[in-house]
């Protein structure tokens, strides 16, 4: 967990000196002189082009941070995000799943795969992936709204209705 805070941590400096495209550069220059030989750089670098929406350059660089190290679950689980932005479902399936093989723990990767699942139509296995990440963190109200979606389109309008609700106090929504 402590390396997607520090993930969120050095994109939100970036975007706040000035420009995403200077973040990008930041964590180039490492890359560029060698001094970084592990998956760091990469995956910073990774989350500032999601950021910026250039998935395929994310993908490459999550893909070269895995190459580098490849029990980096916080790498899989974010090039699954970018496969899921792009709308490769199976792709970020997979990725999502290696994430939790890895660590267990990550409740972000049940989110992530659960909402896969969701796009997919599989809503059982979303509702499965978004209450296990219920369970290892019950303050998220993604999670919670996550399944409340899933919910809604398997046609369980109370239980759709209750996550919602919960979803909003958890995200402080009056």
């Amino acid at each position: 967990m402590w390396f997607i805070d520090l993930l969120k941590r050095f994109s939100f400096r970036s975007h706040t000196s000035g420009s995403v495209t200077k973040g990008i550069a930041a964590h180039t220059e490492p890359i560029r002189r060698r001094d970084l030989k592990d998956a760091l750089a990469y995956c910073m670098r990774g989350l500032e082009c999601f950021n910026q929406r250039e998935y395929d350059n994310a993908i490459a660089d999550f893909s070269d941070a895995i190459r580098l190290d490849p029990k980096n679950a916080t790498a899989y689980y974010s090039r699954g995000l970018a496969y899921e932005m792009k709308g490769d479902n199976d792709k970020a399936i997979a990725d999502s799943s290696e994430a939790i093989r890895l660590d267990p723990t990550l409740a972000l990767a049940y989110c992530a795969r659960g909402l896969s699942y969701k796009v997919k139509g599989e809503y059982d296995k979303a509702i499965a992936d978004y209450t296990e990440a219920i369970r290892l963190n019950p303050k998220s109200a993604k999670a919670y709204y996550g399944r409340g979606n899933a919910y809604e389109k398997k046609g369980e309008k109370a239980k759709a209705v209750g996550d919602f609700d919960h979803a909003m106090k958890l995200a402080h929504v009056p």
